[in-house]
């Protein structure tokens, strides 16, 4: 995630407690690009099934089983909106990022019918 040509006080506001680097605009200007680094994360799935006939089978299990999110954006704060900017977080409505790829909603759990012809 990158927030462009970001000011010093906006850059103080937006960045505590993020994972951040900063790449200056120019050599004449304060200004930075504020790049946001995501860590990696471990997710565990489970399923078990069982044969019930030769046609069918019964399954039962949960992905995300450890209910693990993504790093969050970069959020908006009342700080950041006095300097002047918006975190990435698109005014709150957004915390996660929407490329992330195991997606944000937590853990799910399921229950199968599968019927072989």
């Amino acid at each position: 995630m990158a927030l462009t040509n970001r000011t010093p006080a906006q850059i103080a506001a937006l960045t505590p407690g993020y994972d951040v680097t900063f790449v200056p605009v120019s050599a004449t200007s304060a200004n930075s690009d504020i790049i946001q680094r995501f860590g990696a994360d471990v997710l565990t799935d489970i399923e078990v099934s069982w044969q019930a006939t030769r046609l069918l089978r019964l399954s039962a299990g949960a992905q995300n089983v450890f209910d693990v999110y993504p790093d969050e954006n970069i959020a908006s704060s009342t700080a950041s909106v006095a300097a002047g900017t918006n975190g990435a977080d698109n005014a709150g409505t957004q915390p996660y990022n929407a490329i992330s790829p195991f997606g944000f909603g937590g853990r799910t759990m399921f229950v199968r019918i599968g019927l072989s012809f």
